[in-house]
């Protein structure tokens, strides 16, 4: 089934009582294997980890930091299927969860991109922002952007460059192209 140890170590397994230590000691055999030269970067989107992470049931916070923080381009590469992290985050965790993963996007990439992923299609041509809106709310949704958005960045969006970004972009769902409308209306 392609399960190896690596892809073992990014599951967290049900019977764990103490699921924080069982992420800490991991992210250190992580680190042990990254320094043995036995983890590479391109593992991460190779095996799909940061995906496969935000399937788990348990989020496990420190091992999503770890591999984000050597390959934040692994937010941006989809599963065969088109789901992006941010998509898993959205119909699977909770608000904290899916603000932990939009803010990594937003962080790591131009916000004009950042944004985006929020608005990404998968192949059943759904977005993370229309996933997390089934599941919590379009106004639990709209606080996590709003903030999020507030806090990662000192410079404000320029929604004007993010709307023709995701214009031009077929993979973008129309929601998004809404949103970029609303929120530049909002600010003239």
């Amino acid at each position: 089934d392609g399960t190896n140890t690596l892809i073992c170590l990014v599951k967290s397994p049900g019977h764990i009582k103490d699921k924080e230590l069982f992420d800490d000691r991991v992210v250190d055999v992580l680190r042990s294997l990254k320094g043995m030269g036995l983890l590479w970067k391109s593992d991460i989107q190779d095996k799909g980890l940061l995906r496969r992470l935000c399937t788990e049931d348990y989020f496990a916070g420190r091992r999503f930091q770890f591999l984000v923080h050597w390959d934040p381009d692994a937010l941006a590469n989809p599963s065969a299927n088109g789901w992006l992290p941010l998509h898993l985050a959205a119909s699977k965790h909770s608000i904290p969860v899916l603000r932990l993963v939009f803010e990594a996007g937003i962080r790591y990439f131009p916000r004009e991109k950042g944004i985006n992923f929020l608005f990404r299609k998968n192949d059943f041509g759904r977005t993370p922002f229309q996933y997390a809106c089934d599941e919590h709310g379009i106004e639990e949704v709209m606080k996590v952007v709003e903030n999020a958005l507030a806090d990662c960045s000192e410079e404000p969006l320029n929604t004007t460059e993010a709307l023709l970004s995701a214009a031009i972009d077929d993979n973008i769902g129309l929601d998004g192209v809404n949103f970029l409308l609303q929120i530049g209306r909002a600010h003239v």
